[in-house]
């Protein structure tokens, strides 16, 4: 092979893929996950044709067949379990190591079919809808909660439908929703994004996404009273659950990756967890007589501690300059301490919080007023709340979100007029918010 053409092939090998990575790819994608029993005559025969020639005698012919099994993903498996006991034993157990494979790599789909789903969105395809309309009837509940947010994301319709439903309820739900695309397909249009962020708020053991205009997207119960909840990236959270004392890191799906719980956990409370996106790690702050701060790594391990038997650390996150900025409601004060525990900076307030804002500023509470003050500690901003927050955090539009307790999230703008975002009778004492990213929108019901 010429040196030519060594290079031709090269930059095809490394440039072709980016230009395949189109809309296209994603509904070939979507498309792949569409009912199994919808298998063509034709692929059904070749996959036939596979199974069986997983017992030649040639090595090369059995890689061939596995490849091309593989390739059909969990179209293949209906077709595997009806063939597997009619195989000799060697081609039984490859068909058992096959399927395994499939289901191996099924447990990673739910969150790169979002990634599609949101980039058909984006796009405006409305070619996605029929695979949607596919996928709620797929055999897997993750999926079928993917496709239902998503289409519920770009409809702004119900039908009734729940993912963990029985059988007969979803069919049912499924005819009105193909009803309505016959009716509406000709004229459809995916509506653009309108939202330049949203809002992950949990009150008490419930977990919602909203609209900036409090519209609930999807909500969630957690099982738990939640003291905490923080974005890791947009595929996980973390959150802290007050009865059990631990910290769990979450993922698409609702599936645990791991639970971390305090030593002496009945005289622990984990009462805070931020994530570190420069070092991707997560700080929590306890009440404890043995650990006032500990930062893990995302494996669940200790990287770092800051011991004080007399604290209450309601806050603590890292900084860019290597610090920790930290809210002590037993000692009264907002520090800024080094990885040593040395205070650099304070502030004597009882505080729930405290953020360090993109000016430098810092946002905490002292009681029941909300403040900002500058490095000099000079208050440049406040606001009288009708009792202590449970926590806030400024938003991207300037506007500051605060769950207030028995009343719930309320909106403040610069000049302290405040509006009732989300509130509910008997709002919670417990309750939390945060900044969510668009990805959120299909992040699924754990059902």
């Amino acid at each position: 092979m010429s040196g030519r053409t060594i290079a031709v092939f090269t930059f095809c090998t490394l440039v072709f893929p980016a230009f395949c990575d189109s809309d296209d790819h994603a509904l070939a994608y979507l498309n792949s996950f569409s009912d199994p029993r919808d298998l063509s005559t034709a692929d059904r025969t070749r996959l036939v044709q596979a199974i069986g020639a997983l017992a030649d005698e040639s090595f090369a012919t059995r890689e061939k067949a596995a490849h091309t099994i593989t390739a059909y993903q969990v179209q293949a498996l209906p077709l595997i379990a009806e063939l597997r006991e009619r195989q000799p034993l060697d081609a039984g157990l490859r068909l058992d190591v096959l399927s395994g494979q499939i289901k191996a790599n099924m447990r990673g789909l739910p969150a790169r079919l979002v990634e599609h789903m949101d980039r058909l969105v984006k796009a405006g395809d409305t070619r996605m809808m029929p695979r949607l309309l596919q996928l709620i009837k797929h055999d897997e509940e993750s999926i079928r909660h993917h496709a239902v947010y998503a289409l519920r994301r770009v409809s702004g319709q119900q039908f009734g439908y729940g993912a963990s439903h029985s059988k007969t309820l979803r069919e049912m739900a499924v005819r009105r929703w193909q009803e309505w695309w016959n009716r509406n397909r000709d004229d459809f249009i995916i509506p653009g994004e309108t939202e330049d962020y949203y809002l992950l708020v949990s009150v008490a053991s419930r977990c919602k996404l909203l609209r900036k205009d409090g519209h609930v997207i999807w909500e969630v119960e957690l099982g738990d009273t939640v003291s905490d909840i923080e974005v890791v990236d947009d595929r996980c959270l973390a959150l802290t659950s007050v009865s059990d004392h631990s910290l769990h890191l979450i993922q698409r799906g609702w599936v645990t990756n791991w639970t971390w719980t305090a030593k002496s956990a009945s005289k622990t409370r984990l009462n805070s967890v931020t994530h570190d996106p420069q070092k991707d790690t997560l700080m929590i702050g306890l009440k404890s007589p043995l650990r006032a701060i500990a930062e893990l790594d995302r494996s669940g391990e200790i990287q770092w501690t800051h011991a004080n038997q007399n604290a209450c650390v309601t806050d603590a996150r890292a900084l860019a300059n290597g610090h920790v900025l930290l809210a002590d409601s037993f000692k009264g004060r907002v520090r800024e301490i080094n990885r040593h525990g040395i205070t650099v900076w304070d502030l004597y307030v009882v505080a729930q919080r405290a953020v360090l804002l993109p000016n430098g500023n810092i946002l905490t509470n002292a009681g029941r007023t909300l403040i900002e003050v500058d490095r000099s500690k000079r208050t440049v901003w406040s606001v009288e709340l009708a009792t202590v927050p449970r926590d806030f955090t400024r938003l991207p539009d300037g506007l500051t979100a605060v769950f207030i307790p028995d009343i719930g999230l309320v909106l403040i703008d610069r000049d302290g007029h405040q509006t009732i975002l989300h509130g509910e009778p008997g709002a919670a004492k417990e309750g939390t918010v945060t900044v969510a990213p668009t990805s959120y929108l299909t992040f699924p019901d754990p059902g």
